[in-house]
Order: C-alpha cells, then structure tokens, then sequence
C-alpha cells in the first residue's frame, strides 16, 4: 500500500507520524517484473468505456468481475511491452512517436466546435492542461506502437498465428453488441458483370515487371520493401506481402500450386492468375499449410481497353 505523508515531518529525524495523517492514494493491483500496476489505471480503464457509452454492469458481482478483466488486459499489455522493450531488433523512435500523437490528438480536436470546447473537455476529463494531456497520449502511443511492432514481428515469424473464434465466442460477441448494431436499408437486385480485360501491351509490362523483382529479390533486394512499393494487393501490400499461414484450397489453383511447390526461402518466377502476376516467396512449411508471401503485378487496364455491353455493342465506360 502507498502512503502519503506531510513533508516537513518526514524529513524530521524521528517524528512520529500521526494515524490520522496517512492517507491512501493509491493501491496496487498487480506486479509485471519491476513494474506495479496501480489501481487508479483500472478506474482509468472504466471512465473510458463510460465515455465511450458501453454499459457497465450494475450489479458489484459483475462490476467485480469487470475490473478483473481489465487487470488481466493491463497485465497482458505490461507484458507484451516488456517484451518490446527488451527485443533489441524492435526500435520506436520518438519521431513516430510524436507523429502518431499529432494524428491522434488532431481527430480528437475536430470532434469539438472550438480550442475552448476542448479544454473544457480535458479539464473535466481530470486533465489540468493540453500538455499534461499531450503527455499522457505520448506514453499510451509508445505503449501501442511497441506492442502492435512486437505482434507484427511475431506474425511474420510464424510464432504468432491466427486463431479462428469459436461459436460460442461469437455467439458470446454478438450478444454484447447487438443493442449497438444499427440495421441500414437494403435492396435485392441482380446484376451481369463483364469484367474488362487488359490488352496485351499491359500483361507484357505487368509480367518484366514481375520478372524483374523476382529477380532482384533472388540477388538479394529485400522483400517486403519491395512488397510495400509495387504490390497491388491491397490487403498483403502494408505487410510486406505476408499472408500468414494458408491450405490447400485457400488460394487459386495457380498461386497454389506454386505456394506448395516451392521450398522455404524460395521466390518464385512470375505466376500468372486471373488477378495478375505473383511473385510467390515461401517462408515456412508444414505438410498440411504453409506460411507465404507474395507481390501482385496487376496488368492496368486503360479507358481504351475497359469496355462493357451495351445493346449487344461494346463502348468505353464513361470517366
């Protein structure tokens, strides 16, 4: 338990300290190595669900199991950035630091009608000035950004995999949202889709596009840069490619075949599917999965080559 006592009195060689002057300010919940999870980060953690608009449970059972929950989380957390810390390959600099503070304090502010607004709002939010608040985002945006960088590592690793809910688990989910799930309107209709394709010029430049990453990256250019730049999938490309683990029947026959194919550390040629080129480089495998990455070389299609039906005639879509 932290006490807290007058000063003048205990800097003074043997004064005694009256019972009535001890004062709790504070208590801790839990210890992560060195450091000590105050109680207050617990009420901390509440006031922002209130703010938030969850409801809280009403009932001190449930409230009690609540805060249990979110000791758990904070000591998860503490964990996780520990770990962070002491990986000397994970580095945050306080240049994105400072930046993810920046954007996150500029959408809060467009929340509110004036600079005045805002204030009242930290104040009443126990907040005394903009820089204490500045001050408090700063260490929860380090917090974040060492733990999203550790859980990234560990995803590319293979360490860290994905794994699926249960029924129950959504079940359980859908049953603590659903009062917030808004239902917007809806319309049945049906459609014919011509999908446009790309004339031959595109699939030639798509392909030496290909071909020549999968050649730099055989001579030793590094992937995922490479990924991050020219890739066309849009939900593998910020990743540096990675796709995580997959089995057979996940991909398309193509992109398959050569993903099983190839041994760990091996990039591909250039594979043609319906959606492009890949270039296919396998990390690990397992007999029945295995963990990949790829970039996608999308051949473009131009104005001149999007065509659609229209009375039986092909025409160019309109801009």
């Amino acid at each position: 338990m932290i006490l807290a006592c007058a000063l003048g009195l205990a800097l003074l060689p043997g004064a005694r300290l009256a019972a009535q002057e001890l004062i709790e300010i504070d208590h801790i919940v839990a210890v992560v190595g060195r450091v000590a999870i105050p109680y207050s980060r617990v009420d901390e953690a509440l006031n922002v669900r209130r703010q938030q608009g969850d409801s809280l449970p009403s009932d001190s059972a449930g409230l009690a199991r609540l805060r249990r929950g979110i000791v758990d989380d904070l000591v998860n957390e503490e964990l996780l950035v520990q770990e962070a810390q002491a990986d000397t390959a994970i580095r945050i600099t306080d240049e994105q630091v400072q930046s993810a503070v920046d954007e996150f304090i500029r959408r809060v502010r467009t929340q509110f009608r004036s600079d005045v607004d805002f204030e009242r709002q930290l104040q009443a939010s126990g907040f005394g000035t903009m820089e204490e608040y500045r001050r408090w985002i700063t260490d929860q945006r380090r917090r974040e950004l060492l733990q999203e960088t550790l859980m990234q590592k560990l995803r590319q690793s293979g360490t860290l995999r994905p794994v699926p809910p249960t029924e129950d688990e959504l079940r359980a989910f859908y049953e603590r949202v659903r009062d917030r799930q808004t239902r917007p309107a809806v319309v049945s209709f049906r459609q014919v889709v011509v999908r446009p394709q790309a004339d031959s010029a595109a699939v030639d430049s798509a392909y030496r596009l290909a071909d020549s990453l999968s050649r730099a990256i055989i001579a030793g250019a590094d992937f995922a840069t490479l990924a991050r730049r020219f890739s066309s999938d849009p939900g593998s490309r910020d990743q540096g490619g990675d796709l995580g683990y997959f089995r057979r029947g996940q991909m398309v026959p193509e992109f398959e075949r050569a993903a099983f194919s190839l041994r760990p550390g091996r990039t591909s040629p250039p594979i043609l599917s319906s959606f492009g080129f890949h270039v296919v480089q396998v990390q690990r495998s397992d007999p029945a999965e295995v963990q990949a990455r790829h970039i996608l070389i999308t051949p473009k299609i131009t104005e001149a080559t999007a065509m659609v039906v229209s009375k039986g005639k092909p025409r160019t879509l309109p801009k």
